[in-house]
């Protein structure tokens, strides 16, 4: 069967039918007021984060999750409360990300036990929502686009590279770089669009035909601690489109890879390249 919890019916609106989740959900400009209020408590902390204290800013990212647990928890309308209580993987995947940096690992080693946990996250707070796989865009829908879409990682690969200049995950040939791939491709680009161009972006449909667009500059405001504003504006853009494709094509297929090969080619290949 498709869905999280097969003991559990599909009892959610579909999120691309935005008329029946508006209608009664009714969000108005407060709920879009509150949901800009923790895009920039999380814009916030990550500067607290990683130009200020990492002790505090972990403190800050807990009095997030602790607030979002809070309004979920007490919150009687069941569009609002899977939104507030969805919101709470951001301060999650950034605490599991802080914590796992503070040991010594390799980073590819560190990129899979970040992504354990996460993933775990993932699957009980869709299966607390009662999303469906294909809810969340777990499907093979618009195979075509979802190809170009996948294409497009290896040029964003490059813009991102020329931005940020990294120093290569791994030294090697190319044949040592298979298993750092396909740990970037299932830990980062998989991962991270089936939390935020999936399940997020599924509970911000509530906020009405645009909702989705808000999960981009949450995402964006992630990435603060490289220290490139042309890089947030960068990721913005491809957030917006990552976005655009999985609300047109109701999947998340496409994106996925396209952003499992944009950190191929930022993190490995490019290095080769340039």
């Amino acid at each position: 069967m498709n869905k999280i919890d097969p003991d559990v019916p599909n009892l959610k609106p579909d999120i691309y039918n935005q008329r029946s989740i508006v209608g009664k959900t009714k969000f108005g400009v407060l709920s879009w007021l509150i949901v800009i209020a923790y895009t920039s408590a999380v814009g916030i902390t990550e500067f607290v984060l990683f130009y200020v204290s990492v002790p505090g800013g972990v403190a800050l990212y807990f009095a997030i999750l602790i607030a979002l647990l809070f309004q979920g928890t007490f919150e009687r309308n069941d569009a609002k409360r899977d939104l507030w209580l969805a919101l709470g993987l951001v301060p999650l995947i950034r605490i599991v990300s802080t914590v796992t940096s503070a040991i010594e690992f390799t980073a590819i080693i560190r990129y899979i036990l970040i992504g354990m946990p996460v993933f775990a996250g993932i699957y009980i707070m869709a299966r607390h929502l009662k999303y469906r796989f294909d809810d969340i865009g777990l499907n093979n829908r618009h195979l075509f686009w979802q190809i170009l879409t996948a294409i497009t990682g290896i040029g964003l690969g490059m813009i991102d590279y020329l931005i940020l200049r990294p120093k290569p995950l791994v030294e090697g040939s190319v044949v040592q770089f298979i298993i750092p791939g396909l740990v970037l491709l299932i830990f980062s680009g998989f991962m991270e669009e089936l939390a935020f161009r999936g399940l997020l972006q599924r509970a911000a449909g509530a906020l009405g035909s645009w909702g989705w667009a808000i999960i981009a500059p949450i995402y964006a405001l992630l990435q603060i601690g490289h220290g490139s504003l042309f890089n947030i504006i960068f990721t913005l853009g491809v957030a917006l489109f990552f976005g655009f494709v999985v609300m047109r094509t109701k999947s998340i297929l496409g994106v996925s890879v396209a952003h499992g090969i944009l950190n191929i080619m930022l993190f490995l290949a490019m290095v080769k390249i340039v």
